[in-house]
């Protein structure tokens, strides 16, 4: 799940099922320990802006060449198939992010390779919600 809060609306994108979205927990005590008066299901494709910051999105798809970004943020999502070492050469991200959606293998290697090049590397899967604020 990523969300995006604009104000008092708060844009998500997931891969829950219709039923389980509308009983999760997370999101009804998110919306009301911060006011939430709208939540609204979007499509945020392959990149999101958040504070100056570009978001890339990698999907199993693994498509990550994407012009006229600047040390982006990576969230990587369904385990795609691609060179962890070489998507760092070519994009230069300023951090790494591993959601629940990947393998475990994966991560665990993918996390190895950023520690090897001194990039940022969070997985959700042990540390839990990776939060941008403005």
């Amino acid at each position: 799940m990523i969300g995006k809060r604009i104000g008092e609306r708060l844009l998500l994108q997931h891969n829950i099922d219709s039923l389980r979205f509308l009983k999760e927990n997370s999101i009804k005590s998110y919306s009301i320990a911060e006011s939430i008066t709208e939540i609204k299901e979007t499509n945020f494709k392959n990149v999101i802006s958040f504070s100056n910051k570009d978001i890339l999105l990698i999907d199993s798809l693994g498509i990550y060449q994407i012009s006229g970004m600047n040390a982006p943020i990576v969230l990587m999502q369904y385990s795609p198939k691609i060179n962890m070492t070489r998507l760092i050469k070519k994009i230069e991200p300023s951090q790494i992010i591993v959601d629940g959606s990947n393998y475990k293998s994966d991560a665990i290697r993918w996390e190895n390779i950023c520690i090897r090049n001194n990039v940022p590397f969070h997985y959700t899967g042990i540390k839990g919600a990776y939060i941008l604020k403005n």
